[in-house]
């Protein structure tokens, strides 16, 4: 279909498409139907501005400036015979400024608000700690805030420094520990913790434990092997021979002889 009317691309309205047709609509800061858009003066309201505050009205906005032309985007303006009393003019925790001819009011540090309102700013839960070092607790105080070292650490000016004591000697340890606990000795062979190897038998030590070869075998933690007794021409008696076995040794007596006292004898009539 046909569109009706002509769309003046320099009018500060906005064309919005419908079904079959369109709608002009003014911009913000103009009013009128959308094919004719007039300038609206902000200026006209008192509110527009803060006091102390001139307000210049500009095609389709306006600007707020201080006195003497001067714009803040955070504070108040205030003259300069107020500036010398700023005690009336200013917060109490606030302080007035002067800058290029104009004056302002501005919270402390440690404070915000805009100047003449000034509250406490809790700069532990702004900061979500991270205002603090590592190790810390942030506590927020009237304007300020306090960084305290968790109990262990302490502080060195920037930052929280682990606490030696064992070697300032701050420190109650009881027998057998390294901490501040009583330690009790566990016995690994009790547990079965500990695996020794084949021929040893587990030893319970104080703080440890001891794999120890049983006997007629040698050997460390890890192995333990057969002992030769054999290979010592003194292991069995004259007139005998040596047989080793697992973890021993035999003596047998030679033929004709016997060993009633591990001695081999010679048997009458032999």
């Amino acid at each position: 279909g046909k569109f009706g009317g002509k769309i003046n691309k320099y009018i500060p309205a906005l064309c919005l498409n419908s079904n079959g047709s369109y709608i002009c609509q003014c911009q913000d800061g103009y009013h009128g139907d959308g094919f004719v858009c007039e300038d609206v003066d902000e200026c006209q309201l008192t509110t527009t501005c803060s006091s102390n505050m001139t307000c210049s009205n500009t095609p389709g906005a306006y600007a707020c400036s201080c006195f003497l032309d001067l714009v803040y985007d955070k504070g108040t303006c205030v003259s300069e015979d107020t500036c010398l009393n700023a005690s009336s003019a200013c917060h109490p925790l606030a302080e007035c400024h002067q800058y290029q001819g104009s004056f302002y009011c501005r919270c402390r540090d440690g404070y915000e608000g805009n100047g003449t309102d000034c509250l406490d700013m809790d700069e532990c839960e702004r900061s979500q700690g991270e205002v603090c070092p590592a190790f810390s607790h942030c506590f927020n105080t009237d304007g300020s805030y306090i960084c305290d070292c968790v109990e262990g650490f302490e502080d060195n000016r920037t930052h929280c420094q682990d606490v030696d004591e064992c070697l300032t000697g701050s420190f109650t340890c009881p027998n057998n520990s390294s901490n501040s606990s009583l330690c009790l000795d566990v016995d690994e062979c009790l547990l079965g913790l500990i695996q020794c190897p084949n021929f040893s038998n587990c030893l319970n030590t104080v703080g440890s434990f001891v794999c120890e070869c049983q006997e007629g075998y040698q050997g460390n933690r890890t192995h333990c092997e057969d002992i030769d007794e054999c290979l010592d021409n003194s292991t069995c008696p004259e007139h005998s021979k040596c047989i080793n076995t697992n973890g021993g040794y035999l003596c047998l007596c030679d033929a004709g002889f016997s060993s009633p006292h591990s001695v081999c004898f010679n048997i009458p009539g032999s």
